[in-house]
């Protein structure tokens, strides 16, 4: 059975990504809203938004491999859970930065909304170029 209920930060370090990174750095400090979906108990994907300053918000998302298994289930609470979470903050910006090469995770923020505003040169920890994405009400 699927489940949506509120984020909390033991999520970030309880979901399977397939990779190691430093999850203090998603929530630690933060004012973080967000939502987590789980499956028979386990976390397919959790996603928030922190909070910057009224209105303006930058997204964030894990998604586990599994979700391949469930893509259209996933597309379809992804969707639900960015629109309840920026109509519950009355956000007007929602921003977020996606990988260069990650073509997938940038057609799916196009399909959720959010447009391209340009490439953020040298973003990343080993020099990477990201993308600035945005979704604005």
């Amino acid at each position: 059975m699927y489940n949506v209920r509120e984020f909390n930060k033991q999520d970030v370090y309880d979901i399977d990504v397939g990779y190691e990174f430093d999850r203090s750095l998603l929530v630690e400090g933060q004012r973080t809203v967000g939502k987590t979906l789980e499956h028979d108990g386990e976390i397919l994907a959790t996603a928030g938004v922190h909070l910057m300053w009224d209105g303006v918000g930058e997204g964030w998302a894990l998604v586990s491999p599994k979700v391949e298994e469930n893509g259209l289930v996933f597309a379809r609470y992804a969707k639900k859970m960015i629109s309840d979470i920026i109509e519950s903050n009355n956000l007007t910006r929602v921003q977020a930065t996606i990988h260069g090469s990650d073509t997938v995770a940038a057609k799916f923020a196009s399909w959720l909304g959010f447009q391209n505003e340009g490439v953020m040169r040298k973003y990343g920890v080993n020099g990477e170029d990201y993308v600035r994405v945005a979704r604005v009400l």
